[in-house]
């Protein structure tokens, strides 16, 4: 028996909520990725060690147009959602969303908003939705 399309499909865009999460999460890591990679530091091949030089340029493609997409929504943001997103996904010290809430003294319902509201825009702006 196969399960409903309704739960298919909450299935499916929860994955990808949590991969364009976790994008924002690995922004410091690609950023520096990127960096080194432009100033000579490293290699394609070496980042990229399994893959021929036309796939390895896809995925810096792809990698540049997340870090574009993420700078985009950050930049675009009011002050204190730059905050969220900095105490959520850039903190060398990882917190959750709730402790960032609380540190930030603002209630629950509202930083899931502002995290709902960061990676939603950040799809949209990766043609994602």
């Amino acid at each position: 028996m196969s399960k409903p399309a309704s739960t298919k499909a909450a299935k499916v865009e929860k994955a990808r909520f949590l991969h364009a999460e976790q994008e924002w999460r690995d922004y410091k890591t690609n950023i520096e990725t990127l960096n080194n990679l432009n100033n000579g530091t490293v290699e394609m091949t070496d980042l990229f060690p399994n893959s021929t030089f036309s796939a390895a340029g896809k995925r810096l493609e792809y990698m540049e147009k997340v870090l574009n997409a993420i700078e985009r929504v950050y930049d675009e943001s009011p002050a204190e959602l730059k905050e969220f997103a900095r105490l959520l996904y850039w903190n060398d010290n990882p917190l959750k969303w709730y402790e960032v809430a609380a540190q930030m003294g603002i209630n629950r319902y509202k930083a899931l908003q502002w995290r709902k509201a960061i990676i939603l825009k950040t799809q949209h702006e990766l043609g994602w939705r």
